[in-house]
């Protein structure tokens, strides 16, 4: 896990009851499409690598429950690979075949497409289509090896709109992982809420109504997705800014630039909520937003927004109302797992165990 000092979590430091799922972020695409490990040394056995993938999926040996997944994708790697992977029958074969070799190698119950995002990012506007077609060539081979599918999506208008053919991609995958926590981040010159369950009341047009959590779960649910598949993403961690004017420290405030990193995430525009507890122990002032259901804090020109106990309940809250199928949290290491803020160990994580009833 990519964290510094005390908050830094081994692989061996998880739980495993913890969660019904654990996922394993990230693997990517190699040149010849196949699955590939992105950190050798750290994934792998070979060369004196730590071997996180056989540590990570003998967790099972302690909780025979638990399901392992591996996550291809993420931000780093980029659109383009995986558009022109999907765009041919033979190099999706060729990436399928990997995957299934890969996840009965290590031992990982299923695969987790992490793409970001079709048809964005230097992708095709063929995309769409493609990935309808990768999707339902995966699970039919996943099927023959009692292996697992999901896919984790972009919660945004835009990126719904270009990349997703939601009816089909619900006929395919098992889950569909909702990333409903960057709504707002450092690339914007203003503050705003990563993950707002509700639109913001300061700002107007479309660009408040469809940036939200209710609008997001609504959208797919409108468009036939199964709801039990639906899975809600929810944010163990926040998007800082530093402001312009120290005194103007409200959402939508103009801001110079991403927030200053954190002692254990060191990432530009991003503290984790142990960072943001401790922050807040530390001096900073919180503000519960009634509108959006949503908290922030501020310190001098500092200001992030996040989710906390009072706004990760409501979120699930809203899984048991819509009936969907779980939350996802990001991530493991994000959340106060060491309790530094004293209010118990995975404050975040726990809140939502508790209120869908999960033990």
């Amino acid at each position: 896990m990519n964290r510094n000092g005390g908050g830094k979590l081994e692989v061996d430091d998880i739980d495993p009851f913890i969660c019904t799922d654990v996922i394993y972020a990230f693997a990517g695409l190699d040149s010849d499409s196949s699955i590939v490990s992105l950190r050798k040394e750290i994934d792998l056995l070979e060369d004196g690598g730590k071997g996180g993938y056989e540590r990570f999926t003998s967790l099972k040996e302690l909780n025979p429950n638990l399901k392992t997944w591996i996550s291809v994708g993420g931000w780093d790697e980029g659109s383009l690979k995986y558009s022109q992977m999907a765009s041919e029958g033979e190099s999706r074969a060729k990436f399928i075949t990997s995957v299934v070799e890969f996840l009965q190698k290590y031992g990982f119950d299923g695969v987790d497409i992490h793409w970001l995002y079709p048809g964005l990012r230097g992708g095709s506007n063929s995309d769409k289509a493609n990935l309808v077609l990768l999707l339902r060539e995966l699970r039919e081979s996943l099927d023959k090896n009692g292996l697992l599918l999901s896919i984790a999506v972009g919660a945004k208008k835009d990126q719904t709109d270009t990349a997703y053919n939601i009816v089909e991609i619900s006929r395919s995958v098992h889950y569909v992982i909702l990333l409903t926590h960057s709504y707002h981040g450092h690339w914007e010159k203003f503050t705003g809420f990563n993950a707002p369950l509700y639109p913001q009341s300061n700002f107007t047009s479309e660009f408040s109504i469809y940036n939200n959590v209710i609008w997001t779960v609504h959208h797919w649910i409108a468009n036939k997705v199964d709801k039990r598949k639906l899975i809600l993403g929810i944010a163990a961690f926040g998007r800082s800014w530093i402001l312009e004017d120290p005194a103007d420290h409200f959402v939508g405030s103009n801001a110079i630039g991403g927030g200053t990193p954190g002692i254990f995430s060191d990432e530009f525009g991003l503290l984790s909520y142990t960072e943001i507890c401790i922050n807040i122990k530390n001096g900073w002032e919180e503000i519960q937003d009634n509108y959006t259901k949503s908290p922030y804090a501020f310190l001098g020109n500092r200001w992030v927004s996040y989710d906390n106990v009072w706004s990760v309940r409501l979120k699930s809250d809203l899984i048991n109302k819509s009936v969907l199928g779980g939350a996802a949290i990001w991530s493991l290491e994000n959340d106060d797992f060491l309790n530094f803020c004293g209010g118990g160990k995975n404050p975040l994580i726990q809140t939502v165990k508790d209120t869908l009833g999960v033990l």
